[in-house]
């Protein structure tokens, strides 16, 4: 994969140029290496777009774009990927996920590009190191916080050194990349296909340039003000959880379980041991932990061991290596995802339902850590996008909002609020499968649904049942 990314900087000289105003792409073949190590022929290209769009003669910024050209008898418009995170390069999942764009390229031409900031994308906003929390204390003490502000701190000076407006890597500047790169195309109209952070942007650009927008399947929605979460949604997640290992007649009360652990960390926290110095374990790191790997399926089947080791204080240093790795020494990598999330804010109702359930929740408030620190938020001084970028809107546009029922990212709940403003919304639900539903084997029938979606052929609405065993 690495590879691949230096290819993708190092063989394409071809830049974008903009004719009369108006954006283009001059494609050049390439082989795409996917992750199953076969190669597919694809072509690669350099959009260019302001990084202003509404300072056109002011900065500009190279986004790499790939194409799939599409595989069917009849092609309709083109299928744009957006990627999740925010940071993912939508180039290498198009890469490591290509049995996903293998069965949507049979309805249209598949384009991927790393939105600004993130990939090749050019400037680079990745900013070296790693957080470095301290080891033996708990994630939300002072001197964690402290650090966490000097992070921010660092990742705006960092990008300002460059010369770079961090202001303007925001949802709304690069929904205006999204209709740029339309116009590129040549298309009149796009279907949009998004994942997570993916269908934040998806929404931002219906909102702003729905006439181009032919139709959009959102896969884990995060809808316009969902950047920051209620707590109670990580809690009704521990819910479903709970209720899919009852499938099993030899599990515990799982929610009793959680709660006697925190109780007992809360309490008596775990200092491992360690020649490079001690590490702690508590209530607060466990769960900052499985909130933040909440959407990985792999690790979801791993919570009764994870839960049961913890109350008999079994394997403890692996579970310190895994906090270490998830949370305390996590890379810093692009500035672009703290930009987007800080600048898409959160209202005054927003806040308040959050102050009202952190105490309270299971979880405490672990789903806005970090990122959503106040410290940090302040240190990385980036502007919020104001109450009319978070605003619903009312909406013609066919949409397809695919949910998982372990999702501790998103949930079934939030696509069904979010698509209350779409006329034409569509649901299917996987039962059984998390946040990274697309991207491991696709559930039996998802296709079919997505098929009927993309082929107007009736309402696409269903739940999929995946078996899961923990």
């Amino acid at each position: 994969m690495r590879r691949y990314f230096l290819a993708l900087v190092t063989s394409l000289t071809l830049a974008s140029s903009f004719a009369q105003g108006e954006p283009t792409i001059v494609w050049a073949p390439q082989a795409l290496k996917t992750s199953s190590g076969a190669t597919v022929p694809s072509e690669m290209g350099w959009l260019e777009v302001p990084e202003r769009h509404g300072q056109p003669d002011g900065g500009k910024i190279r986004l790499p774009v790939v194409r799939l050209r599409a595989t069917g008898p009849n092609p309709g418009p083109p299928i744009l990927w957006l990627a999740g995170g925010p940071g993912e390069a939508g180039t290498r999942r198009l890469a490591s996920s290509y049995p996903l764009f293998e069965a949507l390229r049979v309805y249209g031409d598949v384009i991927a590009f790393d939105q600004r900031g993130t990939g090749a994308a050019e400037p680079s906003l990745a900013v070296p190191g790693q957080f470095d929390l301290p080891a033996d204390k708990s994630i939300e003490s002072d001197e964690a916080r402290l650090r966490l502000a000097e992070m921010g701190r660092k990742i705006h000076d960092t990008i300002r050194a460059r010369g770079i407006d961090l202001d303007a890597y925001n949802t709304s500047e690069s929904a205006d990349d999204v209709e740029a790169l339309r116009q590129a195309l040549g298309a009149d109209t796009i279907v949009l296909a998004a994942h997570s952070y993916g269908t934040h942007l998806a929404l931002a650009t219906i909102k702003r340039h729905g006439r181009h927008i032919s139709r959009a399947i959102l896969a884990g929605v995060s809808g316009l003000e969902d950047r920051w979460r209620e707590p109670a949604s990580s809690d009704r997640w521990l819910e479903g959880v709970a209720t899919a290992m009852r499938n099993d007649p030899s599990a515990p009360d799982f929610v009793a379980q959680v709660k006697r652990v925190f109780a007992q960390l809360e309490k008596d926290p775990i200092l491992v041991r360690q020649p490079q110095g001690d590490i702690l374990i508590g209530k607060s790191e466990i769960q900052e932990l499985v909130v933040l790997r909440s959407g990985d399926l792999s690790f979801i089947r791993t919570l009764p061991t994870l839960f049961g080791n913890l109350e008999k204080r079994e394997k403890t240093e692996d579970i310190a290596r895994l906090i270490q790795q998830a949370i305390r020494q996590r890379p810093i990598g692009t500035a672009m995802t703290y930009a987007m999330h800080v600048a898409s804010g959160l209202s005054p109702e927003r806040s308040r339902a959050i102050a009202a359930q952190a105490d309270s929740a299971i979880f405490g408030n672990a789903i806005n850590w970090g990122i959503g620190d106040p410290g940090f938020v302040e240190a990385l001084n980036v502007a919020d996008l104001s109450p009319s970028f978070r605003a619903g809107f009312p909406s013609r546009v066919p949409v397809l909002f695919v949910s998982a029922s372990l999702d501790g990212r998103s949930s079934e709940a939030d696509a069904h609020r979010v698509g209350r403003q779409f006329s034409r919304a569509n649901y299917v639900t996987i039962e059984g499968a998390s946040h990274d539903l697309l991207f491991r084997t696709l559930p039996p029938g998802l296709m079919d649904r997505v098929t009927a979606f993309l082929k107007d052929e009736g309402p696409s609405n269903m739940r999929i049942e995946v078996p899961v065993r923990f």
